[in-house]
């Protein structure tokens, strides 16, 4: 059984924040592609197994 992953604005912006802060903060430009990748990875691995991490509060 394969089950929606959403985003919301907010984990739009916190992908942008972290891709900012990787190649600008800290210098690493390389980094970025490999790291939201991973971070992308992640989240859309939860359509197989959601049950990994618990829904947040406010969407619930």
């Amino acid at each position: 059984m394969s089950y929606s992953v959403f985003y919301t604005e907010v984990t739009g912006q916190d992908l942008v924040d972290i891709f900012e802060y990787i190649a600008r903060d800290l210098q690493v430009p390389e980094t970025v592609k490999k790291q939201l990748e991973g971070i992308l990875s992640a989240i859309n691995s939860l359509d197989k197994i959601p049950q990994r991490h618990g829904a947040l509060s406010i969407l619930c």
